[in-house]
């Protein structure tokens, strides 16, 4: 959804982002960042189908794309942040522990 320098844009604020997660302060990094990406870039004029979804409303279909835009720029976030932080990974290879069941015994036989 976005585009190369829109993506850029996004990438080079990645760690304020991480380092915004790990002090639980991401509403303010969120609330700067929306103000400069709609400063930066412009929002598209909604369409003429979300015009007619809204009952003709232009304020009310460009509300409702502005909120669809906040969401995708949130998500990218948290999406991209996956790779950039070091946290453990979960290990799936429980040891087995505890006796079998007399089915599972008579089943190894």
């Amino acid at each position: 959804w976005a585009t190369e320098e829109q993506a850029s844009w996004l990438s080079k604020r990645l760690p304020d982002f991480v380092q915004a997660q790990s002090a639980n302060k991401t509403d303010k990094f969120f609330g700067i960042t929306y103000c400069e990406w709609f400063h930066r870039f412009n929002l598209e004029d909604p369409t003429p189908e979300e015009l007619e979804a809204e009952g003709g409303n232009e304020e009310r279909a460009r509300s409702k794309k502005t909120k669809a835009q906040r969401k995708r720029i949130r998500w990218w976030f948290y999406n991209h942040a996956r790779g950039a932080t070091s946290r453990r990974v979960l290990n799936l290879n429980k040891k087995k522990t505890g006796y079998l069941h007399p089915y599972q015994a008579y089943l190894r036989l």
